[in-house]
């Protein structure tokens, strides 16, 4: 049986030529059950229209503006993206396989319900490469953090379902698996600002809470530090900068530091980097 993510559902109605075409475009805001044949559309203004059931595959879309419209069931299959405009549009179930984006101004967010069956997570994996690719190109630098992010997701349950299919050892292959999610839940795979929030603040908690309570294996004095006091060791000890006042350390103290001026190198600096850019933007 034919995959209905690749084929029009029937009965549908076959235009030949772009005139026919607008002329319903012109009498109708919701189009239903086509298979556009002609090769192109150049120079167009498309608004406020609902398509459903339609094929656009393998054709060159160039120079036109499509404005709060709504794609349903498409197919857009070797389609050719040139210097189009979406704005406020948005695809469900729409399949993008071998589609090329050139010059496009899109939000990634608007190809969110395009793909959301795991099967077709190969043509997700294209879709979000071909954005993250036009933002570099075009340095639409607010929408490349949302594509990059995009991609691993759905780069990842790539992997778990070719997994899954080729009927591989999902134990075998845990390490990578949980590498992924760890990624993607901390980190946001380093293009979700929130999520290296999140996990920077959690990590100074915790390690703010194990001085506050335990400040005897850390000192070689006894001492009884406020919450503020642990807070600023832990941070001034991750920023690398020291911390006065506080007794010399026993080794249990000089591993704590170790570990937070690891955290420091690493999960703090990419997190105010993260921030810094945010702002710049």
């Amino acid at each position: 049986m034919p995959d209905p993510f690749f084929i029009l559902n029937s009965p549908f109605k076959t235009i030949e030529n772009e005139s026919e075409f607008f002329e319903l475009l012109q009498n109708s805001r919701h189009l239903c059950d086509i298979l556009y044949k002609p090769a192109e559309i150049v120079n167009k203004k498309i608004k406020n229209t609902k398509f459903n059931n339609i094929s656009f595959s393998k054709k060159t879309i160039t120079d036109t503006d499509i404005n709060n419209c709504e794609f349903t069931d498409c197919l857009f299959i070797g389609t050719d993206f040139i210097k189009v405009n979406f704005s406020n549009c948005k695809f469900i179930r729409c399949n993008f396989y071998k589609s090329n984006f050139e010059q496009v101004y899109a939000k990634p967010s608007q190809f969110s319900l395009a793909i959301t069956d795991k099967k077709y997570s190969n043509i997700a994996v294209h879709l979000y490469n071909q954005l993250r690719n036009n933002y570099r190109d075009d340095s639409q630098r607010k929408y490349k953090s949302e594509a990059e992010y995009q991609f691993e997701v759905w780069d990842a349950r790539q992997y778990l379902y070719e997994l899954k299919s080729n009927k591989k050892s999902l134990f075998l292959h845990a390490p990578i698996l949980i590498k992924k999610y760890l990624h993607k839940i901390l980190f946001g795979y380093g293009y979700r600002t929130r999520n290296l929030i999140a996990t920077t603040v959690t990590i100074i908690s915790i390690l703010t809470l194990i001085l506050y309570s335990f400040p005897q294996l850390f000192f070689t004095e006894s001492i009884k530090p406020s919450v503020v006091q642990s807070i600023y060791y832990t941070i001034t000890t991750m920023a690398t900068l020291g911390a006065s006042g506080f007794p010399n350390p026993t080794l249990s103290g000089e591993i704590l530091i170790i570990c937070n001026v690891l955290m420091g190198i690493s999960l703090l600096s990419v997190t105010v980097n993260s921030i810094f850019k945010q702002v710049i933007r």
